[in-house]
C-alpha cells in the first residue's frame, strides 16, 4: 500500500478516497445518515434502478462487494485483478523437475487481457478421465449415491459445468490444483458481519470440495490417482492482504524467489486499490449523473485491458462536483 501511495501517477483525489475508505469516512449513505445529512441509508443507485423495491443499506462494503446494480463492473474488476495475478504466477513459477522441465502448467493463464476458465468437464478431459457423458452420468450418480444423495440430470450437468477461476497441473507429480481469487471488503471490527475473509475462504473450499474428491476418486478407480487440492488468493478492497499466507501459496505453485513473491503481492495490492477506486467513482457517476453508467460497456473495457495500458485516471475521472471532490 505504501508503494501505491507514493506513486505520483495516482491523482490526489484517488488518494483522498483511499484515506476515506481506510478511515471509515467515505461518504456513503450509511455515514451521511449518521452525520445528519440524509434521512435514510438505502442504496441510492439501487433505488434509482429499482424504485419499486426496498434498497439495501448503502455502506462502503455494499458498494465494493455486494450491490446488485454494480454486478457487471464488480465482475470486471475481479477479472482484471485475477488475470494479472494469474499471469504473474505462471511466468514466475520456475520450480523444475530433475530434467529441467517446469513442474507447473497453468492453462488458464493466457495473458493480462484474457484468461480461460476451464469447466470441471474440461479438467477431466485434460486428465484423460472423461469417457463420455453417459458413463460419467452413471459415475457421478453412483458417487453421490454412496453418500445417500440423489442428483437430478440438471444437477449432474451443473456439476460438470462448474468453473473455478483457474487451474494448475503438475503432471509428473499427479497434482491438480483448483485456483480461486476473491476481492472482498476488509474486516471491520465494529461490523456485525465481522471478518468476512475466513468465512469466504471456507465458502470457496466447500464450493469445489465434492469436485476435488470426485477427481481423486475417479482417477484412483482407473489406476492413476491424481491429488486434487485448492489454493485460494484473497485480497481486500482497501488493500489489506495476509502477506505470509499469500507468499506461501505462491511458493506452493512454484514461485520460489522471495523477492518475486513480494513484487507480485505489491502489484496485486496496487491493482486492487486502483480498481476499487474505479468502483467508487463509477458508483458516484451512476448516482449523480445516470444510473446507466453501472450497466454501460465500461465493465468489458475494464476486463480486457491492463490498468497501466487502459489509462484509467485519464479516461474515467468521475464527477467533478459533489461528495467526491
Amino acid at each position: 500500500m505504501g508503494k501505491h501511495w507514493k506513486d505520483k501517477a495516482i491523482p490526489d483525489r484517488s488518494k483522498r478516497r483511499l484515506l476515506q475508505s481506510i478511515g471509515q469516512q467515505f461518504p456513503c449513505a450509511k455515514l451521511l445518515k449518521l452525520w445528519g445529512i440524509r434521512d435514510d441509508d438505502g442504496c441510492r443507485l439501487y433505488k434509482r434502478l429499482h424504485p419499486e423495491e426496498t434498497p439495501w443499506q448503502e455502506s462502503l462494503g455494499h458498494i465494493q462487494a455486494r450491490c446488485p446494480a454494480l454486478r457487471k463492473p464488480r465482475i470486471a474488476v475481479h477479472h482484471g485483478i485475477w488475470r494479472e495475478l494469474l499471469v504473474s504466477i505462471s511466468r514466475n513459477s520456475k520450480e523444475t523437475h530433475d530434467n529441467g522441465d517446469r513442474k507447473w502448467y497453468f492453462p488458464s493463464a493466457v495473458s493480462e487481457e484474457t484468461h480461460i476458465e476451464w469447466t470441471v468437464r474440461q479438467i477431466l478431459v485434460h486428465l484423460g478421465l472423461f469417457t463420455g457423458l453417459p458413463r460419467f452420468t452413471v459415475e457421478i450418480t453412483d458417487f453421490y449415491a454412496r453418500m445417500n444423495i440423489t442428483l437430478t440430470k440438471d444437477e449432474i450437468t451443473d456439476f460438470l459445468s462448474k468453473r473455478p477461476d483457474g487451474v494448475a497441473f503438475n503432471a509428473r507429480g499427479k497434482r491438480c490444483v483448483f485456483l480461486e481469487f476473491t476481492r472482498l471488503m476488509d474486516s471491520i471490527s465494529s461490523s456485525e458481519e465481522g471478518d468476512w475473509a475466513e468465512s469466504k475462504e471456507r465458502e470457496k473450499n466447500e464450493r469445489y470440495a465434492m469436485h476435488r474428491y470426485f477427481i481423486h476418486h475417479i482417477s484412483k478407480s482407473v489406476g492413476r490417482a491424481w491429488e486434487c487440492t485448492q489454493i485460494n488468493f484473497t485480497v481486500r478492497a482497501r488493500g489489506s492482504i495476509k502477506a505470509a499466507q499469500f507468499s506461501e501459496r505462491l511458493q506452493l505453485l512454484g514461485v520460489q524467489d522471495a523477492k518475486v513473491r513480494d513484487t507480485i503481492r505489491a502489484a496485486t495490492v496496487s491493482k486492487t486499490l486502483t480498481l476499487s477506486d474505479v468502483m467508487l467513482k463509477l458508483f458516484h457517476v451512476s448516482v449523480l449523473r445516470s444510473p446507466e453508467w453501472a450497466l454501460s460497456s465500461l465493465p468489458t473495457e475494464l476486463s480486457n485491458f491492463q490498468t497501466s495500458r487502459y489509462q484509467l485516471f485519464k479516461k474515467f475521472t468521475g464527477p467533478f462536483m459533489g461528495l467526491v471532490n
